[in-house]
């Protein structure tokens, strides 16, 4: 303690003494002793041309002696600088002419530095590169502690300095939230995830990526420290990389990144690629696809026609899976009866199961109708349809209504009645009766073309077809249905089979709701009005009545 009070009383000492010396003589600091006067030393002839102080002692007489010592010019300028932990500090401090001034370091307001000597020779990573008018401090392996600001003073009356401001970057470190990268959640609940910092400076910039696709926003990218998604779907299983970026290098340190798996659990979920695939009983390479959506994974199984293929002794088919591709081979040379009818993919896990069926079938599929649905005549109305068949189209059959706004027949439909199966009893009507039967009931007649036309070949396995009503009603509505027929039979009716069209004026009908629905937008927007303008009446009669009955009331 009483080492380091006097090492200070030191330092004072010659900063005085040196501040003196310029202040009374306005001379620099002398740093060699024999430019001063030595009373041993004979300098009477040292003035003098000819050794003799007599001979030119009047050469001089009258002239007053100038010496003059002009401060030094700093050539260096203030810096901030941002240096990297563990890499080197060089500050540098410049004169134009040192002219044995002094050069001091500080920092902050303590002094580290004077001349060509540290304060403090202990400190191995500081050290000071002296060259003519020039000193540069120099500190090895920076480290935060380093940050501060640097200033470079000279010994003078005006005051001659260059500061430095120094700020160290340290390179960011992070950790996930949850720690072990892993977050389970049940779908339709919060997923929060975490990026803590845990070192870095200044304060980097965490970002937020998903592995190998987007977010399911569609964003690419996220900002913050924590991210969370309110009511969680299958969608949002992934992986997700939280990384911190201060610009302490171009490419992220280990530490600075971290992996977080999210992982939805739900019931499974199916996707199939087709729900009819036209085929012929010969085709070697007819397959059925399934997508199974499941977390934790589902077991899968195939049915044929509400058999179980695994129970199932002859060979039905060959079972295949890339991840959550399942797929159905039904090679013709393998198989012992014929490959035609409803397939189905059935997944389960401890959530609950999911089915999707396929058919299989040699019959045509539905039409794709060519024609509008506005009519632009008012008694007729021309339909144009093409439809695919993997065998030649032998016939057309129309049949078609007014149409009153029931939809009830475009429920979904299992084709119950080919293969007297349906895994879903809820389901269990079959084509019949939602045609027929209900028709019957209801007391609805569908009336039938039966000549349509020769069909039309339009090459690559598609048939076209066209009929043009006549005598229809004006300004009214119709729904048509059209099935094809080939070798294998009449095509099954589905939803695509059927379009609604209307003769010439005839109004558009509303959202499906039975035939008591109102069928013409304007109509019910006028209907909507006079409900209003009705009840606003009624309540002004009653509003009306009350206030008279209160007037009448004695006061009180």
């Amino acid at each position: 303690m009483c080492g380091e009070i006097s090492v200070k009383m030191m330092q004072c000492l010659i900063f005085l003494f040196i501040a003196g010396v310029s202040q009374l003589n306005g001379l620099p600091y002398a740093e060699k002793t024999a430019d001063y006067y030595n009373d041993e030393y004979n300098y009477s002839s040292d003035d003098y041309m000819n050794g003799d102080g007599d001979d030119n002692i009047n050469s001089y007489a009258g002239e007053k002696e100038k010496v003059i010592h002009r401060t030094p010019q700093m050539q260096s300028k203030n810096s901030d600088e941002l240096i990297n932990e563990g890499d080197i500090i060089k500050l540098p401090c410049v004169v134009d002419n040192l002219d044995g001034f002094v050069i001091m370091w500080w920092k902050g307001d303590m002094q580290i530095a004077m001349n060509n000597k540290l304060m403090k020779r202990d400190n191995r990573r500081m050290k000071l590169e002296v060259e003519k008018n020039r000193n540069t401090l120099i500190i090895s392996n920076a480290e935060p502690a380093d940050a501060g600001n640097y200033v470079c003073k000279i010994s003078a009356n005006k005051p001659v300095e260059v500061k430095h401001r120094v700020q160290i970057r340290v390179a960011p470190a992070v950790q996930s939230d949850p720690a072990n990268g892993q977050l389970i959640v049940m779908e339709g609940e919060t997923a929060s995830l975490g990026c803590n910092l845990i070192r870095g400076s200044p304060a980097p910039d965490i970002k937020w990526r998903r592995k190998e696709r987007r977010f399911p926003d569609g964003k690419e990218e996220m900002t913050g420290s924590r991210i969370t998604f309110a009511k969680v779907t299958r969608h949002h299983s992934g992986i997700y990389n939280c990384s911190a970026d201060n610009g302490f290098s171009r490419t992220l340190q280990p530490t600075a990144t971290k992996l977080i798996t999210l992982e939805v659990h739900h019931k499974p979920q199916i996707d199939v690629e087709e729900t009819f695939i036209h085929t012929k009983e010969d085709d070697v390479g007819t397959e059925i696809v399934c997508i199974v959506h499941a977390s934790p994974h589902a077991d899968v199984k195939w049915l044929k026609n509400g058999r179980d293929l695994d129970q199932m002794d002859e060979k039905f088919g060959i079972v295949s899976k890339i991840r959550n591709r399942h797929t159905l081979e039904l090679p013709t040379d393998l198989l012992k009866e014929s490959k035609f009818g409803v397939y189905t993919c059935n997944a389960t896990n401890i959530y609950g199961s999911a089915a999707k069926m396929v058919e299989v079938s040699g019959k045509a599929g539905s039409p794709n109708f060519k024609s509008t649905e506005e009519g632009t005549e008012e008694k007729t109305y021309s339909l144009e349809w093409v439809v695919e068949s993997q065998t030649p189209i032998i016939s057309f059959r129309l049949e078609y209504r007014e149409d009153d706004g029931d939809r009830s027949y475009l429920q979904s439909r299992r084709p119950k009645s080919y293969y007297g199966y349906t895994t879903e009893p809820e389901l269990s009507n079959s084509i019949e009766d939602t045609n027929e039967v209900r028709d019957k009931r209801d007391n609805i007649i569908w009336i039938v073309v039966e000549d349509v036309g020769k069909p039309i070949s339009n090459g690559d396995n598609m048939y076209g077809g066209r009929y043009t009503f006549t005598g229809l009603k004006r300004m009214t509505n119709y729904v048509v249905s059209v099935t094809s027929e080939n070798q294998y039979g009449f095509s099954r009716p589905s939803n695509s089979s059927y379009l609604h069209f209307g003769t010439k004026g005839a109004a558009p009908l509303t959202a499906p709701g039975g035939a008591s629905s109102f069928r013409n937008e304007g109509i019910l927007k006028f209907v909507t009005m006079i409900i209003s303008i009705i009840s606003i009446s009624v309540y002004s009669q009653f509003f009306h009545l009350a206030f008279n009955s209160i007037s009448f009331l004695p006061c009180l």
